[in-house]
């Protein structure tokens, strides 16, 4: 019986040296950036990956708010804070940012492929902080609940980032 449980003990220990071995050789691979993470406050959920970000956040008004309900009529804005890891082209970021508001049944509200199509690329620091201003109204309803989905991505670099809220409107 003894010697089962020293095999077994061996075995755990190799399963456990093979698991660190692999999480060293992946990191010094130079693995992507990537992870999630989530505000128990509003909500507001956040995966990155092949590019970092510090925090997000939601602003009314630029100031931080700590909960989902937005008052039907008012914008509000998403903000990814210090982003890093932009591939950087002739001195300028390309970045996308697509928006899709969604209801409580799933039907489209608002579907924007690409809200910065338009421009020609921004300066690294601007790149810093990547933020979507967004409008309530028609049709929205106050005491529904509406699903805001928000993309950034690296035109000239695989990275991403995906902020996902439910906002409750409000009066």
């Amino acid at each position: 019986m003894s010697t089962l449980i020293s095999r077994s003990l061996y075995s755990s220990k190799l399963v456990t040296i093979a698991i660190v071995t692999v999480i060293i050789i992946l990191s010094s691979c130079g693995m992507p950036n990537v992870g999630v993470k989530k505000d128990l406050n509003t909500g507001l959920s956040t995966s990155y990956s092949g590019i970092a970000m510090e925090d997000a956040a939601v602003l009314i008004n630029d100031q931080e708010i700590h909960n989902n309900n937005i008052p039907l009529g008012k914008s509000f804005t998403i903000v990814n804070k210090n982003v890093s890891g932009l591939a950087e082209k002739d001195g300028k970021l390309f970045v996308g940012c697509s928006l899709l508001i969604t209801d409580e049944k799933g039907n489209k509200i608002l579907d924007e492929a690409d809200l910065f199509k338009d421009k020609e690329g921004i300066l690294k620091e601007e790149g810093k902080f990547l933020y979507c201003k967004v409008n309530t109204g028609e049709p929205m309803q106050t005491g529904k609940t509406y699903n805001v989905l928000v993309r950034f991505w690296d035109k000239s670099g695989p990275g991403k980032i995906e902020n996902n809220l439910a906002i409750l409107m409000v009066d």
